[in-house]
């Protein structure tokens, strides 16, 4: 048994796609049996490390992506709400009982974060498997990827796998968007999608338009041609900017540009100016658009502006722009300098800040300081840090929206164990302008 050619999956996916859009439960069916599948090639490669790595990644860029379907269609808890989570648990044990895992400075910093977990004491198994494990697997994983090494290429047909899941999501949510009215866009973020929360809308199909931007920029085979790509990238643009929420639209397109100028002497190739001309035409007609349609409440939204704003109530500022983030930043970097040894307990962080209690953090860097201490801040800068490192703009684009993610929805989603991940690995004869 073998994985079929990715041409088979996109096409399967994409008819999966259709079929949810009138029997959602057929997805539980898909993932498990998919699953089930997956879990017999991977355990079946543990003594051929070049089968291991190439299952292992497979998995790794396809099953916690597939959280945006089962959140999307309400499939909890068949498939799991932190479908991500679990998953970030399970290749972390498959690298552990395979005998692959690879013991280095990350590794030592997860087992210190999981031994003041421990130590601080006072929390609940809920709190920490949804506020710390991420972060726990992104540093026990870290030098496993890092240990890797592959050419661009290969690192970008592995990429592939986690576009499906993200066709999926996209083609799926068709039958969701017809109630969709303009007309009645206010200035707070949209539901637009049912129970799923806007802020998530926006950072999968943020992820979705940068991602499928990457083939296009790449012209990697994918089963599409050029034009189908770049429509299903400002499809996945569309849908996350009438969500109204600012946080994953940014992000993917702040990725997109670090994939082009991320070495200015590129940009002016012909290939690259050719396919600017195409995008940027096409960006601004569709947000001039969608910015009409609403009766300018999409800009006004991107100034900041919220009813209260509007109205006269509420100053517009950084706290407004940033959707209350940066209170809450506030908030946990001042529950940092009371308790600055050894943090507070995981998952514990909103008790500490009066003005913002009922609120979870939003952005990781200063939950891991608030919660971790000295050791919060020493993770928090070698994450940063480690940005400087990357000399290709595919590894740096990848890096960086992970790295914004996690600044606006902390692990809420899966990408940013994907994305630090998959960013550590080494590319063979890496050039500048990848």
């Amino acid at each position: 048994m073998q994985i079929p050619k990715f041409s088979i999956l996109l096409k399967y996916h994409i008819l999966l796609a259709v079929f949810l859009n009138f029997i959602p439960q057929l997805f539980i069916v898909h993932l498990y049996v998919f699953f089930a599948a997956y879990f017999y090639l991977l355990i079946t490669s543990f003594g051929n490390f070049r089968k291991f790595k190439h299952y292992f990644l497979i998995g790794f860029l396809y099953f916690p992506i597939s959280e945006a379907i089962g959140r999307l269609h309400s499939l909890n808890p068949l498939v799991p709400w932190e479908l991500g989570k679990y998953m970030s648990i399970f290749f972390l044990l498959v690298l552990l009982f395979s005998g692959r895992m690879v013991f280095g400075l990350r590794f030592a910093l997860g087992v210190i974060l999981i031994l003041l977990t421990i130590i601080n004491g006072d929390t609940t198994w809920k709190l920490i498997f949804f506020n710390g494990s991420v972060i726990y697997c992104i540093l026990l994983m870290g030098d496993f990827f890092k240990s890797l090494s592959m050419n661009t290429t290969k690192l970008l047909l592995y990429l592939r796998f986690a576009s499906l899941p993200l066709i999926v999501f996209l083609f799926s949510s068709i039958n969701k968007l017809n109630d969709f009215e303009p007309e009645k866009i206010d200035l707070s973020s949209q539901f637009i999608l049912d129970d799923i929360p806007a802020n998530q809308i926006a950072t999968y199909t943020g992820f979705g338009f940068f991602l499928l931007l990457i083939f296009f920029k790449n012209k990697i085979v994918f089963g599409l041609n050029q034009w189908q790509k770049v429509l299903i990238a400002f499809g996945f643009l569309i849908v996350g900017i009438i969500s109204f929420s600012r946080g994953g639209i940014i992000v993917g397109i702040i990725g997109v540009v670090v994939l082009y100028f991320n070495n200015i002497r590129n940009l002016f190739q012909l290939k690259n100016l050719k396919q600017i001309l195409i995008l940027l035409p096409l960006l601004f007609i569709i947000v001039f658009y969608i910015n009409k349609i609403s009766n300018g409440n999409l800009f006004l939204r991107y100034q900041g502006e919220t009813k209260g704003t509007i109205a006269g109530s509420k100053e517009r500022g950084i706290n407004t722009l940033t959707t209350n983030r940066y209170n809450i930043l506030l908030g946990d970097l001042n529950t940092f300098a009371n308790h600055m040894v050894t943090g507070v307990e995981t998952g514990r962080s909103n008790e500490y800040r009066y003005e913002t209690v009922r609120q979870y953090s939003h952005v990781e860097f200063s939950r891991l300081m608030a919660e971790y201490g000295i050791v919060g801040l020493l993770v928090s800068i070698l994450l940063l840090f480690e940005l400087f490192s990357k000399k290709s703009a595919l590894l740096r684009a990848l890096y960086v929206v992970g790295l914004l993610t996690t600044m606006h929805a902390a692990t809420r989603t899966a990408l940013p164990l994907v994305l630090l991940l998959i960013s550590r690995v080494r590319l063979k004869k890496e050039r500048i302008d990848n």
